[in-house]
């Protein structure tokens, strides 16, 4: 358990390394992406503490102390609490001894960066209480080998670790003390779980069973999981989004699997590995085993995309919402995040203003338009009120491959200031 300070812009946008953390080797360009420099603007600085949680391959804990050392922080004071964990995917784990600023456990900081920001947004603009805040980072063996051919090839096995960890029942019950502990200590905590790629494999393993049922938050109130380029096929969810699925209405989604069609690994590159018999697949459909739950059209439900307009301009809708089952715009851009799932049929704005820790600005630096819909236009729009998403987007939403100002939406884009907000947000509205 450690305090960790980032730096992070007025906007909430770039955030960067402070030298408190591991440090940095690579290339200097590299690097200088990565880590607040003194010779930049100088950033807001935001603190939360961090934890970490490892699992060995037949999902045992690494060491048991690790779970008590959480416990014992979110018991150690009342109020509410804010916990955001996020579980790896393929090629990655909890080493940050090489210093290499691309590894999800070294730049996991940025993403909780914008995480505090945010937060801190709700606390001045809601009224929220400004939770405490602990990052946990789950780590275990996502990478085996060294050679490039080995390590493309280890998808069989490290799928299988992964279904292995989620299955087993221990991360699971870790989980669910967690958030037990943290509604203890105040009704009003919140916890996000978010799972890459074949962490979300990981979250679908660990989960299913609850969500066949209909149990949608299987995690109890205020809780949230989200699944970004999961690497899992889409007959896993037949029992949610098949015929006689099971995805209840509830006030706000729950469950969200964020898949951006720019995503290749999770697209050709697991329907060849399906192909070859290197990924296993759940029983049910098929047609849907072949693809994973984010590119597998038939149970696409809601689609998230967003266009830029900035300094207040007019918003450019050219590429928003093409297609799209959506009602005409009907309010104009303001400075306030909107509480935008209250408005499903409608074209939203996200704006950046500048933040201090007690104050913010009226000027808008980056505006976005934020497009909420369903994917295709034949379905119903009380797709949007159930609690399980499936939700189709680009790069413009998952948009930093290595945590910096990189567009590419690689598969490896998890840090994205615009998802963090939108989920953030809908953790706190109201029932």
């Amino acid at each position: 358990m450690s305090v960790r300070k980032v730096g992070i812009q007025d906007t909430g946008w770039n955030a960067c390394l402070t030298s408190d953390g591991p440090p940095l080797k690579g290339a200097p360009e590299l690097i200088a992406d990565f880590q607040c420099s003194p010779t930049s603007p100088p950033p807001l600085y935001v603190t939360y503490n961090q934890a970490w949680l490892e699992y060995k391959d037949d999902g045992e804990q690494q060491d048991p102390a690790q779970m008590s050392a959480v416990l014992d922080w979110i018991r150690k004071e009342p109020g509410p609490l804010f916990i955001l964990v996020y579980v790896h995917g393929w090629h990655h784990n909890a080493d940050t001894s090489n210093g290499d600023p691309r590894n999800n456990a070294i730049k996991f900081p940025l993403l909780m960066a914008r995480e505090v920001d945010q937060l801190k947004r709700l606390s001045i603009d809601k009224k929220i209480a400004m939770p405490r805040v602990l990052g946990i980072y789950v780590g275990w063996r996502g990478e085996e080998y060294t050679t490039a051919v080995q390590k493309v090839l280890s998808i069989s096995g490290r799928s299988e670790v992964a279904d292995a960890i989620g299955s087993r029942g221990i991360l699971k019950a870790n989980l669910q003390e967690i958030a037990n502990a943290a509604r203890s200590q105040d009704t009003e905590s919140r916890m996000m779980v978010v799972g890459h790629s074949l962490g979300g494999r990981m979250m679908a393993s660990m989960f299913m069973p609850d969500l066949e049922t209909g149990n949608v938050q299987p995690l109890g109130t205020n809780t949230m999981v989200v699944t970004l380029n999961p690497a899992v096929g889409a007959n896993c969810y037949d029992g949610v989004f098949g015929e006689n699925g099971h995805n209840p209405v509830t006030p706000r989604p729950v469950w969200m699997n964020v898949t951006s069609e720019n995503d290749t690994a999770t697209n050709e590159i697991y329907s060849y590995a399906h192909f070859f018999g290197l990924v296993k697949s759940c029983d049910g459909s098929d047609a849907a085993s072949a693809k994973t739950i984010g590119h597998y059209k038939p149970y696409l439900r809601q689609v998230i995309d967003q266009v830029q307009y900035t300094n207040g301009g007019a918003p450019t809708t050219k590429d928003c919402m093409q297609g799209i089952a959506s009602a005409p715009v009907t309010r104009g851009p303001t400075v306030w995040e909107p509480e935008w799932y209250k408005q499903f049929d409608q074209r939203l704005y996200l704006a950046f203003p500048t933040r201090s820790d007690t104050a913010r600005s009226q000027k808008v630096k980056i505006d976005y338009t934020v497009c909420v819909g369903v994917e295709d236009t034949a379905l119903p729009a009380s797709v949007l009120t159930r609690g399980v998403w499936n939700v189709r987007t680009d790069k413009s939403l998952i948009d930093f491959d290595e945590g910096g100002g990189n567009t590419s939406g690689f598969h490896n884009g998890i840090i994205s200031t615009v998802l963090i907000r939108l989920l953030t947000e809908t953790m706190y509205i109201s029932d």
